[in-house]
């Protein structure tokens, strides 16, 4: 009799909360229309969806998974670990790409976990545990690398108010969505405990009404934070305090150390050792890079001056038989890679491509595009 009546009380308790965290996804719908800008808020919306299709379809009814019409639902709630990776690609990074290898895990994440949950599949028992252990570890690797990413781009990190929601808005997230895997794993194949379903609602609804909260605070520095457009050459924010006169000769000074004295070519550049050069505490630099020169990542910064050093002398007829790489290390990067990618971004065209034009006596693709960072002059 005791166990019918928590039954009873349980159940109501949990349609509750789930309810409430699709309402609470709907009103970030609501919010994102009245601001606007939904091409750029859309990865926010995928995991706030993605975060809803998961309240509905871990219901202890198991509603996603009996049919094949509530496919485009049950398909949501296993994105979930892709929306929170790619969110935090956006917000963090400043990075809208999606590399190759990360859509080849979005396919593996969404056929393992459709073969895994779908009870209409008639599929060995055996075939079924093998596609749950695969949609694991596909949904590990997304969260993991989410997380890598929210501490180890923190120190270069020059949005403030970003640096310090960066671990409740992601790291949080992140940890929690890890648990939430790894308890799966645990009872893989059997139904959690009623306590434990209302936990993991209760947390959701929370986590998503802090962040709906924090989102809809009148002033739209909230939104900026994690969304302000990414620009080449971005003004002084309007949000931000009027310039100070006593910034000038510390941006004169920091002009000098890296235009002048080329300290950009410092493999090791990080925002400590540039701001004992300065003479400044950390602080004070990454404000004025920010807010006076207009960048939201030391890395982004320090690569601009490397790569206009490298564009100058991949355009020079006496340096047209040194290799591309040494022009790379030179100029302060530490592997070709992350260089040619910061190229194309750059330039729209591979470094050999560029030469090529350059050589020619064209104008090198790009180079209309081509500009000096803020508060420096050409190499």
């Amino acid at each position: 009799m005791t166990s019918l009546q928590n039954s009873h009380v349980a159940m109501p308790l949990d349609v509750l909360l789930r309810t409430a965290g699709v309402a609470i996804a709907l009103v970030f719908l609501l919010v994102i229309a009245v601001r606007g800008g939904w091409r750029q808020r859309t990865d926010l919306l995928l995991m706030v969806a993605c975060a809803a299709a998961y309240l509905v379809c871990s219901a202890p009814t198991r509603p996603c998974c009996g049919t094949p019409v509530a496919l485009p639902v049950l398909l949501g709630a296993i994105t979930f670990p892709f929306a929170l990776w790619r969110l935090a690609r956006v917000v963090l990074d400043d990075e809208p790409r999606i590399a190759p290898v990360a859509w080849v895990g979005l396919l593996i994440l969404l056929g393992s976990g459709w073969l895994a949950a779908s009870d209409y599949l008639e599929i060995p028992t055996s075939a079924r545990m093998a596609a749950a252990v695969l949609n694991k570890l596909a949904g590990f690797g997304f969260l993991g690398t989410a997380l890598y990413r929210a501490w180890s781009s923190w120190d270069g990190d020059l949005v403030e108010p970003r640096r310090k929601l960066r671990w409740a808005l992601i790291a949080y997230l992140g940890a929690y969505g890890l648990m939430i895997l790894l308890a799966e794993v645990y009872l893989l194949g059997e139904r959690p405990p009623d306590w434990l379903d209302l936990a993991n609602a209760a947390a959701i609804d929370l986590t998503m009404l802090a962040t709906l909260v924090f989102l809809v605070q009148p002033s739209q520095a909230a939104m900026d934070t994690l969304f302000a457009p990414k620009s080449p050459e971005p003004p002084l924010a309007p949000s931000a305090p009027p310039p100070d006169p006593g910034d000038e000769p510390l941006l004169e000074r920091l002009h000098q150390l890296m235009d002048g004295q080329k300290l950009y070519r410092e493999p090791d550049l990080s925002v400590d050792s540039l701001a004992r050069q300065v003479a400044v505490p950390e602080y004070v630099l990454r404000r004025l890079i920010h807010e006076r020169l207009g960048h939201r990542n030391f890395a982004a910064y320090v690569n601009e001056f490397r790569l206009q050093e490298v564009a100058a002398r991949l355009s020079d007829a006496q340096l047209a038989r040194r290799p591309i790489l040494t022009l790379a290390l030179e100029a302060g990067f530490g592997s070709i890679g992350p260089f040619n990618r910061a190229f194309r971004d750059r330039y729209g065209v591979t470094p050999t491509a560029f030469r090529v034009a350059a050589m020619r006596g064209d104008r090198a693709p790009g180079e209309g595009s081509t500009q000096t960072p803020a508060g420096a002059t050409s190499p």
